[in-house]
């Protein structure tokens, strides 16, 4: 079902920063949706607002489905006010590959240029990079030290998280996890190892921004080895808790975690 947008008849022609930002917009959508709409004034804006994180990249593109609008399609963020990314074309306008520079809300700013009107047709979709997806990396950590490693997530993508000893003393116990809004997410449920490693399982995750999910070393200091994978597929359910890993420090050291973490909680 393909968004209604928002739209603005002002009496200005010039289209300002300020006038885009300064309308109501209630045509919200998701990246992947298609969307479609019509200009029927000179000055009309017609506007879709959709949340995202930063670093993700965007593809927009924007058609005329009658003879006379040369589309204008503009980004703006919502977060500085500012118009990130412009174009313009006579009967067919795009961004291409655009990278969104901050988490949050964004603004997808459709209009006739030069005045035009008519009918138009727009698609969407986007990509995640891996660096956003899957985290990973060695730290030392003192006795009754606590690591601390934030990640920025997508409302409804899947935690699954570990965070283990490289060295002999560290013991990683007591994990907590809060969301963007700094409130603690409950772990029951989806912890099915605490101490002396931390194990964390498809716990779904309601809130888009930034979280930080901490451990504390109730051992020795040492070497402390962290993975964070975020999974946007909630059908995908073939998780074996196989802790088998093998991993290899940047100076050549291979370490066998031979456990298998079959936790019956």
């Amino acid at each position: 079902m393909m968004p209604s947008p928002s739209r603005l008849g002002s009496l200005v022609c010039a289209l300002s920063v300020a006038a885009v930002l300064g309308a109501l917009a209630n045509g919200f959508m998701n990246l992947g949706d298609d969307f479609a709409g019509q200009i029927q004034q000179p000055d009309q804006l017609d506007m879709y607002e959709f949340s995202a994180l930063a670093g993700t990249q965007v593809n927009f593109s924007v058609k005329a489905s009658s003879s006379d609008i040369e589309p204008r399609l503009r980004i703006i963020d919502l977060s500085t006010e500012t118009v990130v990314a412009d174009s313009r074309g006579a009967k067919h306008t795009s961004i291409k590959n655009f990278t969104l520079p901050s988490t949050g809300a964004y603004r997808l700013v459709v209009n006739g240029d030069f005045g035009t009107m008519g009918g138009y047709s727009g698609k969407t979709n986007a990509s995640v990079s891996d660096q956003i997806t899957n985290i990973d990396g060695t730290v030392s950590v003192a006795a009754g030290g606590t690591l601390s490693i934030n990640f920025d997530a997508q409302a409804g993508w899947e935690l699954d998280a570990k965070i283990r000893p490289k060295d002999k003393g560290p013991f990683m116990t007591n994990p907590t996890l809060r969301d963007p809004n700094g409130m603690l997410v409950s772990l029951t449920g989806f912890l099915k190892k605490n101490g002396p490693k931390v194990v964390i399982s498809d716990l779904v995750l309601t809130e888009m921004g930034e979280y930080m999910l901490t451990a504390e070393n109730t051992g020795l200091s040492g070497l402390v080895r962290y993975e964070i994978d975020l999974d946007d597929d909630s059908d995908s359910d073939s998780d074996s808790d196989d802790d088998s890993d093998t991993d290899s420090d940047n100076n050549g050291d291979s370490d066998s975690d031979s456990d298998s973490d079959s936790d019956s909680d």
